[in-house]
């Protein structure tokens, strides 16, 4: 009948909204981390309430599977909350973080260099992430 949207132009609209929401949540993601990471950086006692709600993990996450940006953010906030913090840069390292920092420090791109094979001629460059890792690690005193 009249005013009535067809199934089609109702699977469009239903697609936008869904679109719209997953640009607001990743909005809204990057802010908390951003948020997070400025909070963390030299405040002890921040540092201790997000490591225990448990907020490490997830950025481990982003940090490997975020947007660029969330990418970058997730880094600063992991990077806040180990500083002269020795149990979150354990936790960090447990739980998978410390590879994704390093392929952003050394290439600025995303977990795929360290996530596909390399090629034999790739050597000297997988040799160089190696020897940014190990001294990553000895900075990081893990």
């Amino acid at each position: 009948g009249a005013g009535r949207a067809s199934p089609r132009n109702r699977r469009r609209a239903q697609a936008a909204v869904r679109s719209s929401d997953t640009a607001r949540l990743a909005f809204v993601k990057l802010q908390c981390v951003g948020a997070l990471a400025h909070l963390a950086r030299n405040n002890p006692s921040i540092q201790l309430v997000v490591a225990r709600s448990g907020a490490v993990a997830p950025l481990c996450t982003l940090v490997r599977e975020g947007s660029p940006e969330t990418k970058e953010q997730s880094a600063s906030a992991l990077w806040a909350l180990s500083l002269d913090n020795a149990p979150n840069k354990a936790t960090i390292a447990k739980l998978g973080g410390i590879e994704p920092l390093v392929g952003l420090l050394v290439s600025g791109a995303s977990h795929h260099a360290w996530t596909h094979p390399s090629l034999p001629t790739d050597a000297p460059v997988v040799a160089a992430r190696k020897a940014v890792r190990r001294q990553l690690a000895a900075w990081l005193a893990l």
